[in-house]
């Protein structure tokens, strides 16, 4: 989990901000307002819009993939609670989960760059890191009254390792969960080329770390959260682009959503 900044500006070369030094920059705690007002499954769409593959579906298709993705996300989130046994005096935590799993978590104090920031890794198959850096940052921004107000029981860390659990879980079900047997043909012929979609998978490991921790919001927030700890601009850029793929969205999925947080948006900050 984290953000190319390239593919944020849309430039082929990152970390050269100036093209944006007219990006307005918005309060951390009105734009954490906006975010959490909106229906998980609705992140979705903003999902697809990174989609390399997008353009293959239409919105129809979209749509269903997305709340299969979504409902994925969930039902793993239940499989995990029932697999693992605790304690009725003991809370559920990612390390239990990870110990189950077989999968390894360590920490480091920050990612190593490359025209990326990183909030948190998984290395196949089984070795999850998270980069302290990122979490500092924004657990300082939760200081906001707004922010803290917009995202309650909101622990990051927490949230980042529920995230990649899950991309761990789909190395181990390779060969049955929705996210990785569900593919497109990239073209046809006697020998076939099929791909998996990968936003999928985001979707769903967003909504298996929002059911794993109890949230009424979706951790898609974390994405413009931690991005501002870094630069507040970027993260600025970064919401004014969710906020259009969502405003702009054929459908509205709250229907669906466990969550009930209303779909109506705020005022723009």
């Amino acid at each position: 989990m984290g953000v190319d900044w390239a593919k944020l500006f849309r430039r082929s070369k990152p970390v050269s901000y100036e093209p944006y030094a007219e990006q307005q920059v918005y309060p951390i705690g009105a734009m954490m307002r906006h975010m959490a007002r909106i229906a998980p499954m609705d992140y979705g769409w903003y999902a697809f819009s990174r989609e390399l593959l997008r353009d293959k579906f239409t919105d129809d298709e979209k749509r269903v993939l997305m709340e299969r993705a979504y409902r994925c996300g969930a039902e793993e989130a239940d499989l995990l609670r029932a697999a693992c046994v605790y304690s009725m005096d003991d809370v559920l935590t990612p390390a239990h989960a990870a110990e189950l799993l077989g999968v390894t978590i360590r920490s480091e104090d920050a990612s190593p760059g490359g025209g990326q920031i990183l909030f948190a890794t998984l290395t196949e198959p089984d070795l999850i890191t998270v980069y302290r850096d990122a979490v500092r940052r924004g657990e300082a921004l939760l200081a906001d009254t707004d922010v803290a107000a917009s995202l309650p029981r909101l622990d990051i860390t927490r949230i980042l390792l529920w995230h990649e659990l899950f991309h761990a879980v789909e190395m181990q079900k390779k060969a049955t969960i929705f996210t990785q047997t569900e593919k497109i043909a990239l073209w046809r012929g006697p020998i076939p080329n099929r791909s998996t979609i990968r936003c999928l998978g985001e979707i769903a490991a967003m909504q298996f770390a929002a059911a794993m921790e109890g949230l009424t919001y979706s951790p898609y927030c974390l994405d413009v959260l931690l991005v501002y700890g870094y630069d507040m601009r970027a993260a600025s850029a970064l919401f004014d682009e969710i906020k259009g793929v969502l405003d702009e969205r054929p459908y509205r999925l709250a229907a669906l959503a466990t969550s009930p947080v209303s779909t109506g948006e705020a005022n723009m900050p």
